[in-house]
């Protein structure tokens, strides 16, 4: 792609000195203290006032170079007071593709170099139907906030921070992809997302340790239903290792029969609030926060592995009635008399627990599985490019990253990447 640089301006703020220029119609402005990253500013789609579209599809490259031949890598969108908001109102977009180097979308910067997070961002597209980021770390407040049209599946396998209202308003968003890397969701960050039927999770184990700032951050409650890769999940299998699980992490996931919870320090307040079908449920924790599992009419077992009665609320099940409560031989009495919930059931009987791992076995995909049946394309490099007892980031052919380990992978072809290196195999059946 050939670069058209038009003017230059530079100025100082607390990021250092950044320059302004014109590229394919995109505003580009460097702001960091090193001076060799540069970020998407705005566009400015009036010339001689005559409107000027853009390519479609809008492909952005990863570099590019001012008037003096310096290189600049492209890291972030972001917008400015006076100068717009990101990659705003393009009318004939319909398809954006972001290189892997940008790393966050909807920072804003104004001149005196203060944050503003309103002006930042990709917004009031109303062609763009997809966008490819495959590298994007970060969407901050209103970062993708009201594109009505897009229309396909937003894959977000990087992601590690979802601000306040990144995605709202995207009202025909289908489905979205997170991966296991994700931390944080701010409040209503799919308000309006209307069209919003998947939310797939890559990492179950990785989901419940996920911070949603409030109930409306988490999309399960909208979609009431969630994947692991493609595949709805009725058993759910986690290990905290001693971590929690955070407050809404599965509420309103009707799609739930069973819940196992192992390891686990603490279940936060309705973790499994209003899962509808969820019958069976055992736990390994510590303790209990109030109306953890609230609002489950259909819950008819629970199985408590601990000896001595878990710390728990007296509101943590709505309901004690025609539920049996499992409890390790020889604890019956501790559980009958404890100042805890578990004294409100009416049915406790001891188990020895035999039928648990039957009962309660995921199923999705999960746990280590053998390299064996992994037959290597190496390509124009020999057997010791990659090295499988290192890390390796594995992705589909579409290019989409799928896990950072081949564990548990699924028969098919796949794309490995190591550091530099990278190389296809096909993990065939056992």
């Amino acid at each position: 792609m050939i670069l058209l640089i038009v003017a230059v301006m530079t100025a100082t703020s607390v990021y250092g000195e950044y320059r302004q220029f014109e590229y394919n119609r995109i505003r580009y402005m460097v702001h960091n203290e090193n001076g060799d990253t540069v970020s998407i500013c705005g566009w400015n789609p009036i010339e001689n006032g005559v409107r000027v579209n853009l390519p479609n599809p809008l492909i952005l490259d990863s570099i590019c170079f001012d008037p003096e031949g310096r290189k600049y890598v492209v890291t972030s969108i972001v917008g400015r007071i006076g100068g717009g908001g990101g990659l705003t109102r393009i009318d004939n977009v319909t398809t954006m593709i972001l290189p892997k180097t940008i790393r966050r979308i909807g920072y804003g910067i104004i001149y005196t170099g203060y944050p503003y997070t309103w002006f930042g961002r990709i917004s009031r597209n109303d062609s763009l139907k997809k966008i490819e980021m495959p590298g994007v770390e970060v969407i901050d407040k209103y970062g993708m906030r009201d594109n009505p049209t897009l229309a396909t599946p937003l894959d977000l396998r990087n992601l590690v921070s979802l601000g306040e209202e990144a995605l709202g308003w995207c009202s025909l968003l289908p489905e979205v992809r997170f991966g296991e890397s994700l931390r944080f969701i701010g409040r209503n960050a799919f308000q309006r997302c209307n069209g919003l039927k998947t939310v797939d999770i890559a990492d179950p184990d990785k989901w419940s340790r996920v911070r949603f700032e409030d109930a409306s951050a988490n999309p399960i409650a909208m979609t009431h239903v969630f994947n692991v890769y493609g595949k709805e999940v009725g058993h759910l299998d986690i290990d905290m290792g001693q971590a929690s699980v955070s407050q809404w992490a599965f509420a309103g996931a009707a799609n739930l029969r069973s819940v196992r919870i192992r390891n686990a320090k603490r279940v936060d307040s309705r973790a499994f609030d209003s899962c509808d079908n969820l019958a069976d449920l055992c736990l390994d924790v510590e303790m209990l926060c109030d109306e953890a599992f609230s609002n489950n009419r259909s819950l008819r077992r629970v199985y408590v592995l601990s000896n001595r009665p878990p710390r728990a609320y007296r509101n943590v099940f709505s309901n004690y009635d025609n539920i049996t409560l499992y409890v390790p031989q020889g604890s019956l009495s501790a559980y009958r008399n404890t100042e805890y919930c578990w004294s409100l059931f009416q049915d406790i009987r001891e188990s020895d627990f035999s039928e648990v791992d039957d009962l309660f076995r995921a199923d999705y995909e999960k746990g280590p599985s053998s390299l064996n049946g992994i037959e290597r394309d190496n390509g124009d490099g020999d057997d010791g490019d990659i090295d499988f007892n290192r890390p390796v980031e594995v992705y589909n052919m579409q290019g989409h990253l799928l896990s950072r380990t081949t564990e548990g992978l699924r028969p098919g072809l796949y794309i490995l990447r190591q550091g530099r290196k990278s190389r296809k195999v096909i993990i065939g059946r056992p």
